[in-house]
């Protein structure tokens, strides 16, 4: 494996993730082909092809609606840190050892390529398939932003932008605000931390969910 240059390992893990059921994109990313309409599913694997020639990966997972939405509500609240924000990969990520530290970052001269390969869709059969690869719909999507799972927990993200996902997400399911409110209300110290010293949100986190719901109703987003 050792010997394997970074073209040659890009093909053998993309063969991989195409047999756990992952489409190549370019550059280490791919996309899960067999998700729902409303919730996709990436991978990215990073090699470090210095030093010790390493694997390392996260999986993202995201709402087209909700994404959008938060970045636009980041962009209009967050203050000037965040005017230009952008994000190249998910907003939602977890890294592989979040789910399991043992063997990662994968250190590929411990290991044949067989080896390591197979260590990736092990890995991904073991704890991705049941943890982030559970969430389907709309609803289960909403019980990962809201809830504090050990593998993505809230002081770990931008509480300011996750409260945005959540207003979209409920927005798309119909809840209520009052309860989306009530979701939020024990997160929304995070939430102000998610939000630049320059913004004026920043002090007063409750008013940034009730402009960020207020913007929702107004956007008049279908539901799917």
């Amino acid at each position: 494996m050792t010997e394997a240059g970074p073209q040659a390992i890009e093909q053998h893990v993309t063969q991989a993730l195409f047999e756990a059921g992952y489409e190549h994109l370019g550059n280490l990313i791919y996309k899960y082909v067999c998700g729902s309409d409303v919730i996709e599913r990436f991978i990215y694997i990073a090699h470090n092809s210095r030093g010790l020639n390493e694997l390392s990966g996260t999986v993202g997972v995201r709402n087209g609606l909700a994404e959008t939405f938060s970045c636009e509500a980041i962009r209009k609240y967050g203050g000037q840190l965040f005017q230009q924000f952008s994000p190249i990969t998910c907003i939602n990520i977890v890294n592989f050892a979040k789910l399991n530290d043992a063997g990662w970052p994968l250190r590929l001269s411990n290991f044949t390529m067989e080896q390591s390969l197979r260590f990736l869709q092990d890995f991904i059969a073991r704890e991705i398939a049941p943890t982030i690869g559970r969430v389907n719909g709309l609803d289960e999507f909403l019980e990962l932003l809201v809830a504090d799972k050990p593998f993505y927990p809230w002081p770990g993200s931008n509480g300011a932008i996750r409260a945005a996902q959540v207003v979209a997400v409920a927005g798309q399911i119909g809840l209520k605000e009052e309860f989306v409110r009530t979701m939020l209300k024990p997160r929304l110290q995070i939430v102000a931390a998610g939000l630049s010293k320059t913004s004026e949100m920043r002090s007063d986190p409750k008013a940034y969910v009730d402009r960020i719901l207020d913007d929702w109703k107004s956007c008049s987003r279908p539901k799917e």
